[in-house]
């Protein structure tokens, strides 16, 4: 009875160990997608890497000797980006836990604040309120306010 319990134990602790190893798999995945500018998988293996481990980190052992930053939420805002979502981009670029790590990337920080710059610019474009114009009946003409009214200008009139 104790030895099946062990073993249920050890076979839980290695599911959960190839759980958690699986994050880092589907975060290749999802760097290589980046790589081919495979927007769409990225935006797949990225949320599914950080719905296995959500914790950005700045430094991981994806397999072998191959060592990158882990934040999928870089990625899923420049996914985000270049399908053209600017709020779903700014806000995974400016995710709290992940913000310190692309700052201490220049290849990764370069390309978030260049995109959070154009990204704020079409937002405030598209919210900007925009100068209206008065309307008009049809056939009638804008009223205008003459400089002087002609019956004081007659130089028949005082």
């Amino acid at each position: 009875m104790l030895r099946a319990r062990g073993l249920v134990l050890l076979l839980g602790l290695a599911a959960a160990f190839a759980a958690h190893a699986d994050y880092k798999r589907t975060y290749a995945e999802g760097l290589d997608a980046a790589r081919a500018e495979d927007w769409g998988t990225v935006r797949q293996k990225m949320q599914e890497a950080l719905a296995e481990e959500g914790a950005p980190a700045a430094k991981v052992r994806l397999y072998g000797t191959r060592f990158d930053a882990y934040v999928p939420q870089y990625y899923l805002g420049l996914a985000a980006y270049k399908q053209g979502n600017c709020a779903e981009a700014i806000s995974n670029w400016e995710n709290a836990a992940a913000r310190p790590i692309i700052a201490g990337s220049d290849t990764l920080s370069g390309v978030a604040n260049a995109g959070l710059a154009d990204c704020r610019t079409r937002l405030a474009s598209m919210t900007a309120p925009r100068p209206t114009t008065p309307v008009q009946a049809p056939g009638t003409t804008p009223a205008t306010t003459p400089a002087t009214k002609p019956w004081k200008t007659s130089p028949l009139r005082p």
